[in-house]
């Protein structure tokens, strides 16, 4: 998977946290989540914070790899980290 994917994919879900919280999907205090085990939009965003950790983590190991391995520095993921934490 290269670089653009991943920044796309990042993008995607981004902005696809935003519709999820500016939406009541559950209505009723009843709804158990689109998701098993996913109760709302909280859960979303923390996975997705989990994901945006893991790349930074690998992006950081890719700069003592001295150019082995993936082009992890070509993923961006600062928009996407700036929209979850404002």
């Amino acid at each position: 998977m290269t670089p653009k994917y991943i920044n796309s994919l990042v993008e995607l879900i981004s902005n696809g946290l935003d519709a999820l919280a500016s939406e009541d999907l559950h209505p009723t205090t009843s709804a158990t989540g689109f998701i098993e085990g996913v109760s709302g939009p909280e859960a979303c965003q923390r996975h997705f914070r989990a994901q945006l950790l893991h790349i930074r983590n690998r992006k950081e190991a890719a700069l003592t790899a001295e150019g082995k391995g993936p082009d992890w520095g070509a993923v961006s993921i600062a928009a996407a980290s700036k929209k979850l934490v404002s």
